[in-house]
This record gives C-alpha cells, sequence and structure tokens, in this order.
C-alpha cells in the first residue's frame, strides 16, 4: 500500500482531484495517514486474499491488482477511486479506518455461500469502494434515531464489527453473484451523491434514505456482462433524475398544466400516468401484470383525444417532449427517469421524496391507483366473468401482493415469469419465512405501496365536492406539503384515509380493528387469487384461447402476502395515530 501511494505520489500526480480523492504531494508527507495506510495495509495482509489471475483486471478491483503486482496504473488509479469521496486528509485517515473495520467484519462472515468470497480480493475491494461512496455522501443520523440494521452505519458510526458482520452476512444472504451486488450498490450510492435537487441535500445523508437506496437484485443484463468482468453492464445506468424532490415534481406538474392549459385535471392524471402505463397491445399480459396494457383495465380513462381528424384511431393522449421542454428543459427527463427497484432502472417511473420522512414515493403508483379510481370499469379479461378482477386491483396494491404471491408459486412449480427478479431464490420445496419475506419485498417494495396508498388519499380529494374542481398540482400541493386547511385531506392521515376505503365484498373492513376476522382476511384472499389467476393464465389464454386456462391453479402463498401487507398498513396506522 505504502509502495503503490509512493508511486501514485512521484508518477501520477493529475491523478488527484481538486473535488476529493488522494492527495500525492501532501498525504504523503503526512504521518498520521503513512500510519494508518500501512495499518490498513496490515489488516488486508492478514486476511492473504485469493488472487484471481484470469481476465482483465479493471481499476475498482484494487486490491486484486495490487495484491498480485501487474499494472501499476491501474492499481494507483483504484487507491485514487478509494479516496475519491474523501475531501480532507483527515477525511482520507477516516476512510482507512472504516475500511479496517470493514474488512475486519467481511472475515466474521458466517454464511457458508461468503467463506470463499470473504478472502477474495476482488470481493474486499467492491466492499471497500462500496464503504468509500457511503462516506463521500457524508452521513448523518438525526438526533434520537434508532440504530437501523444497516452494515455500513453500524461501522462508520457504532465501530460495532460484529454487529457490522451480522447485517452483511443479512444483506448477501443466498446472493450468487456478491461483488456484482457491492459494486452496484456503490454506484448507486454515486449516483445518490450526484443529486442536485436542492430539497433532497439533507435527505440522501439521511442512513435511513441510503439504506433504501440499496437492493441486492440486478438485472440479467447486468449480470451477464459483469462476467466479462468489465462492469459496463452495471456502472453509470442509475439515473440521479430518478429521486425528485416534491416541490420540483409539483412544479413539473404546473408546467404540465400550462402546456396543456385545456386539459381536465383528470386528463392531466391520465397524461402523465400513461408515461409509465401507456397500454399497447391486448396481449400485453404476457409481460406481466405490473406491464399490462392499460387501454383494457381503464377504458374510461381519457385515453384519446375526441374530436380528432380521425375517427377510427384518433390520436392518444401524451405528453409531448418538445412542447414541455419549450417551457422547462430538464422536466420530461425527470418524469421519463427509471428508479431503481429489484433492479437497475428497472421501475417505469422516477420516485417523489419528501424531506423529512425519508421515504420514496412511486410517481406511476400513484398515479395507477388514481386514475383507476377516477375511471372504474374494466374491458375483458378483467370485466370476464371468470376473473371478475376490479378495475383497481391490477393497478393498485392488490397487484403487488399478488405478484409475489404468484412468483413463489410459479417458482415453486419449477416455472418461471418474465419480470421475476432474479435474486428471488428457492432453497428447497418449501419455503423459510425469509424467502416468502424477500419474495414480498421484491413485489411489494415500500414505495409501490406508498404510492398506491397516496392515490387512494388523492381520490379522497377528489371525490370531495368543494374540491373536485381543483387541478392535480394543487391536491398534491394540499395533500403532500399540506398546504391546505383540513388535515384529513393530507399525507398527515394517509392511512387512516387508506384504511377507510379498504373494503372486501361482499364483507366490509377496515385497519381499525387490533386484527381483520378470519371471514375478512378469507375474503381477501379469494379476491387477489382471482388476479393471480388472471396473471398465471397469461394474456393468450385470458384474451384469445381460453381453453389454455388453469383451472387448478393453486396459490398457497397469497395468505401469507397479504399478511404481511396487513402487519405493515397496521403498523403505520399506530405510528400516524401518535401525539
Amino acid at each position: 500500500m505504502n509502495a503503490a501511494a509512493n508511486s501514485v505520489a512521484l508518477n501520477e500526480p493529475r491523478l488527484a482531484s481538486s473535488g476529493g480523492g488522494f492527495n500525492p504531494r501532501g498525504d504523503i508527507r503526512s504521518a498520521q495517514f503513512i500510519r494508518e495506510l500501512m495499518k490498513f495495509g496490515f489488516e488486508v495482509a492478514k486476511v492473504n486474499p485469493i488472487v484471481t489471475t484470469t481476465g482483465e483486471m479493471v481499476i475498482s478491483e484494487f486490491l486484486n491488482t495490487l495484491w498480485r503486482g501487474g499494472d501499476d496504473r491501474k492499481g494507483q488509479g483504484g487507491l485514487n477511486q478509494f479516496f475519491e469521496g474523501a475531501k480532507s486528509g483527515s477525511d482520507r485517515v477516516k476512510l482507512l479506518e472504516f475500511g479496517d473495520r470493514l474488512v475486519d467484519a467481511a472475515q466474521l462472515l458466517q454464511d457458508s455461500g461468503l467463506q470463499t468470497e470473504k478472502k477474495d480480493a476482488r470481493f474486499l475491494s467492491q466492499l471497500l469502494n462500496l464503504g468509500s461512496s457511503y462516506v463521500a455522501l457524508n452521513p448523518i443520523a438525526a438526533a434520537g434515531d434508532q440504530p437501523l440494521n444497516f452494515f455500513l452505519s453500524t461501522a462508520y458510526q457504532l465501530s460495532n464489527t460484529r454487529l457490522t458482520a451480522q447485517q452483511l452476512d443479512s444483506f448477501l444472504q443466498s446472493v450468487t453473484n456478491p461483488d456484482v451486488v457491492l459494486f452496484a450498490n456503490s454506484d448507486r450510492l454515486k449516483t445518490l451523491n450526484k443529486i442536485t435537487d436542492s430539497s433532497l441535500q439533507d435527505v440522501k445523508r439521511s442512513n435511513e434514505f441510503i439504506s433504501k437506496t440499496m437492493g441486492v437484485a440486478l438485472t440479467e443484463k447486468a449480470i451477464s456482462l459483469f462476467n466479462i468482468r468489465d462492469y459496463k453492464g452495471i456502472k453509470n445506468q442509475t439515473n440521479p433524475l430518478a429521486l425528485v424532490g416534491i416541490d420540483r415534481f409539483i412544479d413539473i406538474v404546473e408546467k404540465v398544466e400550462a402546456v396543456y392549459k385545456n386539459d381536465t385535471p383528470q386528463q392531466i392524471i391520465t397524461r402523465l400516468r400513461r408515461l409509465y402505463y401507456p397500454g399497447n397491445s391486448g396481449l400485453d399480459l404476457l409481460a406481466g401484470i405490473k406491464n399490462q396494457q392499460a387501454f383494457a383495465l381503464l377504458p374510461h380513462a381519457p385515453n384519446y383525444l375526441q374530436g380528432s381528424a380521425s375517427d377510427v384511431f384518433p390520436p392518444e393522449r401524451r405528453i409531448d417532449k418538445a412542447y414541455l421542454n419549450e417551457v422547462d428543459k430538464s422536466a420530461y427527463a425527470i418524469l421519463t427517469a427509471k428508479a431503481n427497484e429489484n433492479g437497475i432502472e428497472d421501475n417505469p417511473s422516477p420516485y417523489i421524496v419528501i424531506p423529512g420522512r425519508n421515504e420514496m414515493i412511486d410517481i406511476g403508483h400513484m398515479l395507477l391507483t388514481l386514475d383507476a379510481l377516477l375511471h372504474p370499469g374494466s374491458n375483458a379479461p378483467y370485466s370476464d366473468p371468470y376473473y371478475n378482477v376490479p378495475t383497481i386491483d391490477p393497478a393498485s396494491w392488490v397487484a403487488d401482493v399478488s405478484i409475489g404471491s404468484v412468483w413463489l408459486t410459479l417458482k415453486q412449480n419449477g416455472t418461471s415469469q418474465e419480470g421475476t427478479p432474479i435474486n428471488l431464490k428457492l432453497s428447497s420445496s418449501i419455503p423459510t419465512k425469509e424467502e416468502i419475506d424477500e419474495y414480498y419485498k421484491a413485489s411489494a417494495p415500500e414505495a409501490d405501496i406508498l404510492g398506491d396508498v397516496d392515490g387512494f388519499g388523492l381520490f379522497d380529494r377528489f371525490n370531495s365536492p368543494d374540491r373536485k374542481d381543483q387541478r392535480l398540482s394543487t391536491h398534491l400541493k394540499e395533500y403532500y406539503l399540506q398546504t391546505g386547511n383540513d388535515i384529513k385531506f393530507s399525507i398527515r392521515s394517509r392511512w387512516k384515509t387508506f384504511a377507510a376505503k379498504f373494503q372486501a365484498t361482499p364483507i366490509e373492513a377496515t385497519f381499525d380493528a387490533d386484527e381483520l376476522t378470519a371471514p375478512v382476511k378469507q375474503a381477501w384472499v379469494d379476491r387477489i387469487n382471482r388476479l393471480n389467476n388472471l396473471f398465471g393464465d397469461g394474456g393468450i389464454a385470458a384474451t384469445i384461447a381460453p381453453v389454455l386456462r388453469n383451472p387448478n391453479w393453486n396459490w398457497t402463498y397469497t395468505k401469507a402476502m397479504f399478511d404481511r401487507f396487513v402487519e405493515y398498513v397496521q403498523e403505520q396506522l399506530k405510528n400516524e395515530r401518535k401525539p
């Protein structure tokens, strides 16, 4: 390590960056830095890392390069990259100390699948790079915050190596390519650091928020490209525009309203919704419930511009990029940015963020739920008596719960469906409680559920006689920013409003009770299973070849998924009721 540092100092001064990174001229003259660098090197040496000698070395695998020898420039570049987010000499010393703890924690990993990885120089390089990206955010813990089950904050702020190892074990549980996951999440945190939205500067430093941006799933494309070890399938695929502050989002909605000034509020909703769930062919069920065609689901929404020159094929109601860019050059790019859900930019829409709440809200889910509630009544296959699926179910939380049950059942049956996150595993024929929970979290991530629930809250506002004609931007201001006079119609009553709308035909039920009765639960499970049948059959069987329908679907895990959803909602209700 010391030799590499000296080599950088003598030969590569141009690697240093004024915004951070290794400062060859200054750091090499700091006795404290040299001591910590040597200690860091000693901690790595104790591991005696396994060096991979096949394939081309890349800069981010700097430990592998330095340990095996070889291309000094790549080793030097990787060391500089490691220090990239450290702004001062003292920051670089702290980063080295943090790196010591991460390396030590890695050696305490207990998962049987990580025993080789934890000594692999590539794995350790990516773990250190992730730590560096985390430190570059200058993370903060709010006063009074409870410690999170988050290995980076535990190592950085609590300096608890053993607990860090336990949490890292949990984070990487059943992961096939842990170094890929670490690299991808390092890139996610770098992207988070690039967000310039002024309202999100403190939010993006929150440990709670940072932990929510991280995940273990990756796209098939990223994995396949990673197999040639160039990392190009992962790097730079994240988009800093995909996290937008609520103030900025409302500002963009106002711009859309100005461009389409003759649209009603409901037409504006449909215009925006169609950016994420546009509806194309009648067979889109094959692509999964979240990408299904919205024209059959929402035939009564103002999808088309009526009274046009063409009566047969009127133009679709879309947002025109050129028109919107005339009034705001970045608005369309923000609206069409794709957030990370279970993979890299795999979500149709960006997430909105509300300062002070440390939560992300899926814009597409919010708009789709609202549009479905405003325009009930679907065409086949949803209206087919064989399925009998209400309009709101494929558009909102029921679909999120349903998909987890379907994914798990198909996996158990040895089949798969397009859109299933590749990190979802099944260790045996009977899933563990932890595996069921992973399938639920993949199909119903919190951002999706919050978008669904807020769709109900906004619908409640549209149903209010003195608010029904308000512009969408006004509804958003009064709901999210609480600029109105009645908290009943704001985010402060988010869960109470949702609970009041929660019904299971023919049995009415709310979450106000401590527990839902068994008949009410079963009524909901039956309703969700009808959507499961539609999802499981797929587009061809559901629409043009009913003979292919499967009358014997057995959705064993719907109840477990529904119970998980109920527990979450009840917990949020309790928190909302606290003084």
